[in-house]
């Protein structure tokens, strides 16, 4: 029977889930077998890491010379040109880099080959025509992408046909993602901003119009923050950016801690922004309706929606006291004035320094733990990608 390879770190996956058990990742045992299957998946976590990293860079550049403005576009085409020649130079070392490690291990294993079979032979050198052969016949890849980026910097005016080169590169390894198993892809919210992000790179590339230049705005705007959230992520993931991932994994377990604290706690905002909005609208039926905004000197309390926005700005602080039309005038004023400092009481007091305590909280855990988590994002790293190159045969 033939032997397949199977997955050999999702029972680290789960002892890193278990708040009992992740401790046990410090082991030397564990530790040790973690940094041998790091040297194995290494060259494909560094490629995927490569190809996003100038896949960011050539979008953001896209959407700056499509969006930022006419008055702008030598300034910006001449400053993401010679950034671009300095990322290429570093990509290239990089590359270098990665191939000098595997051809030291490539030499190590056949030394280590030939000491157990007792037998002699001469040393594999590095520039060895047979060794060199076959290192440029399995980087293949990086060979590619090293003429890619090369052939960028003479194609300049086709930057929306080399994203969507790399887009589609992009696209098939989610595809492959998906393949392993469609409900450990969608359950991870990283892959929706991926998926999200991609949607928004066609969107602005297939329908760059006239007609839709402002709302390709918005959305170049969002893609960039989240290409860029997620270049971040995966950089942060590097084993060897230590302090990198243990900020990065700070980031994230705040955003949950807050994002669940407030799903409930959003509807005293609410409820204070539809407060404002009918305590201090200023529609008493007297003036045309499109010209109401207009006349106000505040018109934030005048609609519903802007009532909300203005309310969760103030939630963070933003109290500017003049910006509240209250009229001090009547009685009623009092009654205003009590319901504002209410507000401020019970929501930017209580519930911001509650929001900073639990913040507080997950930071000095996670500092405390820096090393157990820093390994907890080495065992996802290395269960995802083998799960992608192997396969899931445990139903993972």
């Amino acid at each position: 029977a033939t032997n397949h390879a199977v997955p050999e770190t999702e029972s680290l996956w789960y002892m890193g889930q278990s708040k009992e058990h992740r401790h046990l990742l410090k082991h030397p045992v564990i530790t040790s077998f973690l940094w041998f299957k790091w040297e194995r998946i290494r060259p494909y976590f560094n490629r995927n890491m490569r190809l996003y990293l100038l896949f960011v860079y050539l979008l953001t550049w896209f959407i700056f010379i499509s969006f930022g403005g006419l008055s702008q576009r030598e300034v910006i085409n001449s400053t993401f040109y010679h950034g671009y020649v300095f990322l290429l130079i570093s990509l290239v070392l990089l590359v270098i880099r990665d191939w000098y490690k595997d051809i030291q291990d490539a030499i190590r294993a056949e030394s280590l080959s030939n000491s157990s079979k007792n037998t002699i032979k001469p040393a594999i050198s590095i520039n060895s025509p047979k060794m060199i052969l076959e290192m440029l016949a399995y980087n293949w890849i990086d060979i590619f992408m090293i003429a890619f980026s090369s052939a960028v910097l003479g194609l300049t005016a086709h930057l929306s046909t080399m994203i969507i080169v790399l887009l589609s590169f992009i696209f098939i390894r989610e595809l492959l993602q998906m393949a392993v198993s469609i409900k450990r892809y969608f359950t991870s919210f990283e892959n929706w901003i991926e998926l999200t992000m991609i949607g928004l790179v066609f969107v602005i590339i297939f329908n760059n119009t006239e007609e839709s230049l402002l709302l390709n705005r918005h959305l170049g705007a969002i893609a960039i923050v989240f290409s860029w959230a997620e270049l971040i992520t995966l950089i942060g993931r590097h084993p060897k950016l230590l302090h990198c991932n243990v900020y990065v994994t700070m980031f994230y377990r705040v955003l949950n801690s807050f994002f669940f604290f407030l799903l409930w706690y959003s509807l005293f905002i609410i409820a204070f922004g539809l407060g404002f909005y009918i305590m201090l609208h200023n529609d008493d039926g007297g003036k045309n309706l499109h010209t109401l905004d207009q006349d106000d000197l505040n018109p934030l309390f005048n609609r519903t929606w802007l009532s909300l926005v203005k309310t969760s700005a103030m939630f963070v602080g933003e109290l500017e006291f003049s910006d509240i039309p209250i009229n001090s005038d009547t009685y009623l004023g009092v009654l205003a004035y009590i319901f504002f400092l209410t507000f401020i009481f019970l929501i930017v007091v209580v519930l911001m320094n509650l929001l900073n305590g639990l913040a507080v909280n997950d930071t000095s855990d996670i500092k405390q733990k820096a090393e157990i988590y820093s390994y907890i994002s080495r065992v996802e790293t290395i269960s995802y990608l083998e799960s992608v190159l192997l396969g899931d045969p445990f139903n993972f």
